[in-house]
């Protein structure tokens, strides 16, 4: 049997799409260097490398511990120091605060938010405006044809164009059109 075309497919584990083989250069370059090898010597690479991973593994887990301990004295300290949590986050959203991104981004807001209210201002004085004119329109129109010589009065003078509305309707109702309108 030749075993000079082996290759263990849970050697590389799955790396994504590197190609018709899957594979990466460097990855490709080991496959063919452990394919040139006997049996024996693959077999051999293996156990180097489960050792050498173990012990990778040792040393992560000795890390962990060493940066748990670590913490743990840390945080004891700053409880002695009477640094709580929240002094902490506060004094990280302080520096946080100070920041040029910040700064920026805060100006940006900050004139967003003027730019947004002006024209909301805008668009609110408009529709009052609007609404103002209208109301005021049928209430001319209401009073007008309660009195048909009013009636005459203003259409002749909104085809003369001088809508003097004080005139047509007399004293009394001007008055009561500023009085509603207000």
């Amino acid at each position: 049997m030749d075993n000079t075309n082996y290759q263990d497919p849970g050697l590389y584990g799955d790396q994504g799409d590197h190609g018709d083989n899957g594979l990466g250069d460097s990855q490709q370059e080991e496959a063919d260097r452990l394919q040139a090898m006997s049996p024996e010597e693959r077999e051999h690479q293996r156990r180097e490398w489960a050792q050498e991973l173990e012990k990778t593994e040792e040393e992560i887990q000795t890390l962990r511990q060493v940066l748990s301990s670590k913490i743990r004295h840390a945080n004891d300290l700053k409880r002695k120091l009477g640094i709580t949590v929240f002094g902490e986050l506060r004094s990280s959203l302080q520096h946080w605060k100070e920041s040029d991104t910040y700064q920026r981004t805060a100006s940006a807001a900050k004139g967003a938010k003027e730019r947004t209210s002006e024209l909301t201002h805008s668009m609110a004085n408009s529709f009052s405006q609007k609404w103002t004119e209208s109301r005021a329109a049928s209430r001319r129109r209401t009073s007008t044809r309660r009195c048909p010589r009013r009636q005459e009065r203003m259409r002749r003078l909104e085809e003369e164009g001088e809508g003097d509305t004080a005139a047509a309707t007399g004293p009394l109702l001007t008055a009561v059109f500023k009085f509603e309108t207000q």
